[in-house]
């Protein structure tokens, strides 16, 4: 059985990016409509990581109308054959994933852009800044904004933090969406809901700002449990 990964969440996501970009909007009602009838004629590649697969939207503005190109669909098929061993594989069978710090000269969004949608301005500036984390051994890059430092994302991942607060609660503690720097990703949500459901009665969730120096402090403390990230992939890595 093919089960499709909060299509709704998804296609409004793709909505409010397309949007930001001022690209016509559309139905989502009949972008699902493309998505299913695309999964009903393709088949699952034989020897798939874990048999996931990814479809990715190419969208063509012609005049006033937004076209949802059916080229998209011969990308899936490269996705579904190349995608995911080669970016994936090390990472996610591994189940853990290093972080390199941003430089304080770079900057992966800001108040008032667009980290908040899903487009491809939003990655192509950290190419190089991952390219030197790579050289140094790093999988990502934590990304902080800021003068104190403030983490946002994991790559392009949203990261999650487990302590244990000086007040001795224990707090599973994400960066906000409202000044709308970090993307509002599906599985971050789906982490969120599960926390709340399952482990309200033992963990404090919350969406907040903090920092770097935080971490540090709570690592030199012996309060750090964990820390995770959360992305596209619906893969959720440790980070030692």
């Amino acid at each position: 059985m093919l089960r499709v990964f909060r299509i709704e969440h998804n296609v409004a996501r793709l909505r409010t990016s397309a949007a930001r970009v001022s690209l016509p909007t559309f139905e989502p009602k009949e972008v699902k409509k493309l998505v299913f009838d695309l999964l009903s004629v393709e088949m699952l590649p034989a020897g798939s990581l874990e048999n996931r697969l990814a479809v990715f939207f190419t969208f063509v503005p012609r005049s006033l109308v937004l076209r949802l190109s059916w080229e998209f669909k011969r990308q899936w098929k490269q996705c579904c054959s190349s995608f995911w061993p080669t970016c994936l594989a090390s990472i996610y069978h591994r189940g853990v994933m290093r972080l390199y710090s941003s430089p304080k000269d770079a900057v992966r969004a800001w108040v008032g852009g667009f980290g908040y949608a899903k487009i491809g301005a939003n990655y192509g500036p950290s190419v190089l800044v991952f390219q030197e984390a790579s050289a140094r051994g790093y999988h990502q890059v934590l990304w902080l904004y800021g003068e104190d430092g403030e983490c946002t994302e994991a790559g392009r991942c949203n990261f999650f933090v487990v302590w244990v607060r000086k007040d001795g609660e224990t707090e599973l503690v994400i960066a906000p969406l409202d000044d709308k720097t970090i993307l509002d990703g599906i599985t971050r949500r789906s982490c969120l809901e599960l926390a709340r459901e399952r482990l309200g009665e033992e963990i404090e969730v919350t969406e907040r700002k903090f920092t770097v120096a935080e971490i540090m402090e709570a690592v030199a403390e012996d309060r750090l449990l964990e820390s995770f990230a959360a992305g596209t992939a619906v893969s959720i890595p440790q980070l030692p």
